[in-house]
């Protein structure tokens, strides 16, 4: 059986579960952006009903090819996601993108926003119809979006040179101490914040953090890089979302594949999360190559598996949802090579640095995690519901969400790219929706996961049968179909 050739005009091609996936994917994403838009990730009331609603959609996709839905046209399905596309473009220029911009800056918000436009012009050009477009306007097209972008990227750098948020600061002197031969882990900063509004008790002592760094060696070496090269790891951070964007548009280089990876780059908190310095963008490209891995060099899979387990330790506990990656039919002792490549692999990109002193490293990146406080002002319904009955729930709660949300997927996803996909993103979004801790970032990760999985889904096979036996010749054929 071939791949799907989803050409969203011609209804002889269409296959209505594939197209509604699609659709609840796009939808999930979409509504995920408008919950962070909403507050910039705090807690609201509008932000908690597209919380919702972002659940509802990724849990329905997981399982849409299994059920009869309501079966829609693609051309609905294409006209919906492209509405929300310009929603994100016009709320990415509307809203500043910066929360600790410079007034001087801040008076040339005015570039930021031509570029936007023009990015989103040319997005909207590129994935117009052929009929109306000549193909090489629409490569150039695809060009100038990630050029704007980009420029548009270093504005909001340069508009906030020193975000009032930890992560910066941590990144910049963890940057600065593997340049000189330091270790980040025993780094003793100040507490910028003054008080314990956003650490436990265990963080802080005389005023200055017993964390050095509380993220694992790979999102160090992945941060250093832009430090090292313009001297504000937040230019390694802009590079990886759009190295994620070129990714995802690569799968199958078709409409489609760029749409999705404009409803990641234009999502509406993109450059307010480039501002925080948070990594997420960094997981997100590591999930579009393993993806792009998994479709055109498959043998490599697990090792691009391993880079990205230990990127973040979140990420650790959704290992099972790996097995998605495995054929449908391997015997358990066909699992042995695959789960000690990527074990062996997170563990060598992981011990140099932790093995400097491996004490302070389960302090900082393990332990120190159980002794963060609760936070009611975060985007959780465990939040909403501390703040509704003046009680904190068990922080275990969470736990045990993520475990039932593992349970469903395993059970009812494909085992394929975008299943695993699809996967990776519903269990972080159920983690962190019913968690003590529910930031914008975290969130982000997740529509990342949601564009890489809609960008690969039209390649894949119409059952479900094993995914990778003819991963290349439908690659292949799928473009020739294009």
């Amino acid at each position: 059986m071939i791949p799907i050739d989803l050409n969203m005009g011609n209804q002889q091609n269409e296959n209505p579960e594939r197209i509604t996936t699609i659709l609840l994917v796009g939808l999930a994403a979409i509504f995920l952006g408008q919950a962070i838009q909403s507050g910039n990730g705090a807690i609201t009331k509008s932000g908690l009903v597209f919380l919702a609603l972002a659940i509802v959609f990724s849990a329905l996709s997981i399982y849409s090819s299994r059920f009869k839905l309501l079966r829609v046209s693609g051309k609905v399905v294409w006209f919906v996601l492209l509405m929300g596309l310009v929603l994100q473009i016009s709320e990415m220029i509307a809203i500043s993108p910066v929360i600790y911009g410079t007034p001087e800056a801040l008076n040339t918000r005015w570039q930021f926003q031509v570029l936007v436009v023009f990015a989103g012009t040319c997005a909207l050009i590129s994935i117009s119809p052929e009929k109306w477009v000549a193909q090489v306007i629409r490569k150039i097209a695809i060009v100038l979006v990630f050029i704007c972008m980009f420029l548009a990227g270093v504005w909001v750098i340069k508009a906030s040179p020193k975000p009032f948020i930890d992560t910066f600061y941590v990144h910049q002197s963890s940057a600065l101490a593997l340049q000189q031969n330091k270790n980040p882990y025993e780094l003793s900063e100040p507490n910028i914040y003054g008080d314990l509004r956003f650490y436990g008790e265990k963080w802080v002592k005389n005023g200055r953090m017993t964390v050095g760094n509380g993220y694992p060696p790979m999102s160090i070496y992945l941060t250093s890089v832009g430090f090292l090269i313009f001297g504000d790891t937040r230019y390694g951070i802009l590079l990886a979302l759009l190295i994620s964007g070129a990714f995802i548009r690569s799968f199958t280089k078709n409409r489609f594949s760029n749409l999705a990876a404009f409803l990641l780059l234009f999502s509406p908190r993109a450059f307010f999360i480039l501002e925080q310095a948070w990594t997420e963008p960094f997981l997100i490209m590591l999930l579009a190559i393993l993806v792009w891995v998994c479709i055109y060099h498959p043998k490599w899979r697990f090792v691009l598996l391993g880079l990205l387990m230990a990127s973040k330790q979140y990420l650790v506990v959704m290992f099972p949802i790996a097995f998605l990656l495995l054929n449908k039919d391997y015997r358990p002792r066909e699992w042995i090579k695959p789960i000690t490549t990527t074990i062996g692999t997170a563990l060598i990109v992981t011990l140099p640095l932790a093995l400097r002193n491996f004490q302070k490293f389960i302090w900082d990146v393990g332990l120190s995690q159980f002794y963060q406080p609760f936070r009611y002002d975060t985007l959780s319904f465990l939040s909403a519901y501390a703040f509704v009955s003046g009680k904190t729930p068990s922080q275990y709660f969470s736990i045990v969400t993520l475990v039932l949300a593992e349970l469903y997927v395993l059970l009812r996803a494909n085992y394929s790219p975008s299943g695993f996909s699809l996967g990776i993103a519903f269990s972080i979004l159920m983690f962190f929706a019913f968690s003590k801790q529910g930031s914008p970032n975290y969130y982000f990760m997740v529509i990342g996961a949601l564009a890489t999985a809609l960008s690969v889904l039209p390649l894949e096979r119409i059952d479900t049968e094993p995914y990778w036996p003819r991963r290349t010749l439908q690659a292949k054929e799928f473009q020739k179909n294009e």
